[in-house]
């Protein structure tokens, strides 16, 4: 091609818009972990432990996705928060660590929000952490917040929020 076509104004412009496009279509940087969350719903809910109330800011997930997404591929969890999940019903899931880089402590708790066993799970584990009956709500934290808080087995969550008008069961084949 001619120089001369090429330093022509109408050629300059196209070349210009096609470096653009070519630019714009470059993959994206990845996102952080911390920015792959999602934006859920939080509540601020009580426990009460041997030491007195104990608030607690925690997301809220709806949809399978998020419940079975939960805190995984997250690199941390701020002091003072949580997930709280809420089946809409009493179920037995375990639950896994997988994909989960964060120590963490689980309690199940009951639709009456009487904690019902408490377990620290291990980041990247592949066993299930079973509870030994069945449970409404599953709350998890950072590993070291149940026994710092001094909250027990027996303890009660205060403030649970309900579920969204006509929200369904995330898992409903699972209720017992």
């Amino acid at each position: 091609m001619p120089l001369r076509t090429l330093l022509r104004p109408g050629f300059a412009f196209i070349a210009i818009l096609l470096s653009l496009a070519v630019a714009c279509a470059a993959p994206a940087a990845t996102p952080t972990p911390a920015a792959a969350s999602p934006t859920l719903p939080t509540a601020t809910i009580t426990i009460e432990g041997a030491r007195g109330p104990v608030p607690l800011t925690v997301e809220l997930p709806r949809t399978p996705l998020e419940f079975q997404t939960g805190l995984s591929r997250r690199e941390s969890l701020p002091e003072g928060r949580g997930m709280l999940f809420d089946f809409i019903g009493e179920v037995s899931f375990p639950f896994t660590m997988r994909e989960t880089r964060i120590p963490l402590s689980i309690a199940f708790i009951s639709p009456q929000g009487i904690i019902l066993e408490l377990q620290d799970m291990e980041p990247l584990s592949l066993r299930d952490y079973q509870p030994q009956q069945p449970y409404r709500y599953a709350l998890e934290v950072s590993r070291g917040f149940f026994e710092v808080n001094q909250i027990l087995a027996g303890s009660r969550a205060r403030n649970l929020p309900a579920p969204p008008a006509g929200a369904e069961p995330p898992f409903p084949q699972a209720i017992r």
